[in-house]
């Protein structure tokens, strides 16, 4: 599975996957990335990287990271998820879009991120440190 599109300035909270890999290409712009040691469920032990365009970070499961756009200049990446099917699902229940066809508000994405994370292996350990 692929995403690509803007990175916001706020960035997810540190989280941990445990069932999945990630791959993050960065295509314009420049990203910092926060990844913890393997293993590391608390990001205690999180190494601060700046990726700029054409840079790929890797997120092993089960290891604590986030993201964000530290700059004031636009970014973009591509987010590469494997195995992707089970996150694909996760993606699609959190974002089907409301009865009357509108998509979520930034406030009810975070609710329903909180209710089904587990549900995914999504482990939501803090807020973001970046």
């Amino acid at each position: 599975m692929d995403r690509d599109g803007g990175v916001s300035r706020g960035g997810p909270p540190l989280h941990m996957h445990e069932r999945e890999d990630e791959a993050f290409y960065v295509l314009e712009g420049e990203v910092t990335f926060c990844i913890g040691e393997s293993g590391d469920r608390t990001g205690k032990s999180g190494k601060r990287v700046v990726a700029r365009e054409g840079s790929v970070v890797f997120g092993p499961r089960g290891t604590a990271h986030t993201f964000k756009n530290c700059s004031q200049a636009p970014a973009r990446m591509l987010v590469m998820v494997n195995p992707g099917a089970n996150f694909e699902a996760f993606f699609a229940k959190i974002g089907a879009p409301d009865a009357g066809g509108d998509a979520p508000s930034a406030q009810v994405l975070i609710e329903r991120t909180m209710k089904h994370a587990s549900e995914f292996g999504l482990m939501i350990l803090g807020p973001n440190p970046l």
